[in-house]
């Protein structure tokens, strides 16, 4: 204290220079450090002095446990359980951070924002660790911000644009057309493999793409079909083999296995690579031909017949009788259990590569693609499509796309609304067609304007090109 006052006397009259000097100095020196993100504390001793001490302190260990294995909603039931019965603890700012760390992870960035905004405003005093969590705070606030996946208002719609690689402007013009897309209500632009030929959407592509789209702060999201394998590098043993009235037909230009092992490994590995690179997102389009439940590769329906512990054959599932009517009476036990099988290991599936996904980027975003008569018709569209469309939308943490079929698509997105508990996390998929390529924003808006119905939704605008791309 004394060598303060003799550095204040000492400034006293012309020492505001010295003053601004050392401020310079110590804002220099804090650039500098090192930025600690927080990790999950380890397990701390529990008191048995107090009991409800102790009781506070195991709920506060069991929220970080179900975070850790990545089970947000019941960490973000247990955060706010301890916030509320423990007001005085010391570990509150750390109960805020993860609980905002657990809404972010479910996809609800306003409630996230919300608990960033307590502990970064300092008034949670005395705590543990305080100064480290307001810091994060209030990065995760600009980080947030600046990606623009929180909007000023729930009520605000979003729009994302979808189109194919071969649509993008050639990358010396990148940067001007995202800034044009910039200027528009658009926050996200989904990009396709091309189309034409198999061109894939390579690392190197795809950071050059990013780089420029962030640039202008919009984000860049892929778009893919893992029942087609466009722009992938797919092996011959992981293609389907189709089935069409008990006959097997082959499909070895056409659809790949979802249920493929080494096919599911390859799409984990690929998530990992669009994170790395900083993509924001993945699109898994809805699947374009029916036939789900008629598809299979040897691999598939080998771990199908292990799960069952049987020696089965497909010709067993597949009757030479058997009709092609999923509500047919003549559909035997063994096709709803393999069914039933197929349709599970394709939500595990999607549930794997969400978390691979998020690995080395946990704000990223997987978003899934459903046709809008799997709502009406569920089971044919799980037959049909794979699409257990209740499964997908209760499921934390990723977005569901309806893709328009009707005029009952508000209806729909209603129906969906009210089982997803998060209306924000429901897209509308729409399809318009333009008469340039890369398309201009003003064309695009032109043709949305007219879908009424879908005014309150987020939209998910699939840019098609009036003439064929060159």
């Amino acid at each position: 204290m004394t060598s303060v006052n003799v550095m204040t006397r000492n400034m006293r009259g012309g020492g505001s220079a010295v003053l601004l000097f050392l401020c310079l100095c110590f804002i220099s020196a804090c650039a500098h450090q090192p930025v600690r993100t927080p990790t999950v504390p380890p397990p701390a001793p529990v008191s048995h002095d107090s009991p409800a001490r102790a009781a506070q302190q195991q709920l506060l260990q069991e929220a970080h446990r179900a975070f850790k294995e990545r089970r947000y909603s019941i960490a973000a039931l247990f955060y706010e359980r301890f916030t509320k019965v423990a007001p005085d603890s010391p570990h509150r700012a750390e109960a805020h951070w993860w609980l905002g760390r657990s809404y972010e992870s479910l996809g609800d960035f306003p409630a996230a924002m919300a608990q960033y905004r307590l502990v970064a405003s300092g008034s949670l005093l005395q705590q543990a660790n305080k100064a480290r969590y307001e810091e994060q705070a209030l990065r995760r606030l600009d980080d947030l911000y600046h990606l623009r996946i929180a909007q000023q208002s729930r009520s605000a719609t979003k729009i994302a644009i979808r189109l194919s690689l071969e649509q993008l402007p050639p990358i010396t013009q990148l940067s001007a057309w995202f800034k044009n897309v910039a200027k528009s209500r658009v926050v996200a632009v989904a990009v396709a493999p091309a189309t034409t030929g198999r061109e894939g959407l390579g690392p190197d592509l795809l950071r050059e793409i990013v780089t420029e789209a962030h640039r202008h702060g919009i984000l860049l999201w892929v778009v893919l079909d893992l029942h087609r394998g466009d722009g992938m590098e797919i092996k011959p043993e992981w293609r389907v083999t189709s089935v069409e009235r008990g006959r097997l037909a082959d499909s070895s230009t056409a659809g790949v296995d979802v249920s493929h092992p080494e096919y599911q490994s390859y799409l984990e590995d690929m998530m990992r690579m669009l994170a790395r690179v900083g993509c924001d997102g993945v699109l898994l389009t809805a699947r374009s031909t029916p036939g789900f439940a008629d598809e299979f590769s040897m691999a598939s329906f080998q771990a199908f017949a292990s799960s069952l512990e049987e020696r089965i054959g497909p010709g067993e599932l597949w009757g030479k009788e058997s009709s092609s009517d999923v509500n047919g009476g003549d559909r035997s036990p063994l096709y709803w259990r393999w069914l039933g099988w197929k349709a599970r290991n394709y939500g595990q599936l999607v549930t794997s590569l969400h978390q691979a996904l998020r690995a080395d980027h946990y704000t990223a975003t997987l978003a899934v693609e459903v046709h809008q008569s799997s709502l009406t018709a569920p089971l044919e569209g799980l037959a049909e499509f794979g699409e257990d469309v209740v499964e997908l939308a209760t499921q934390p943490g990723w977005s569901v796309v309806v893709r328009r079929e009707g005029a009952e698509g508000e209806a729909a997105l209603q129906k969906l609304g009210r089982l997803a508990g998060v209306p924000d996390r429901i897209w509308a998929g729409l399809s318009v067609k333009t008469g340039t390529s890369p398309p201009a924003m003003r064309d695009v808006y032109l043709s949305v304007r007219g879908v009424n119905e879908y005014a309150r939704w987020n939209l998910l605008v699939e840019v098609e090109p009036a003439t064929a791309v060159p």
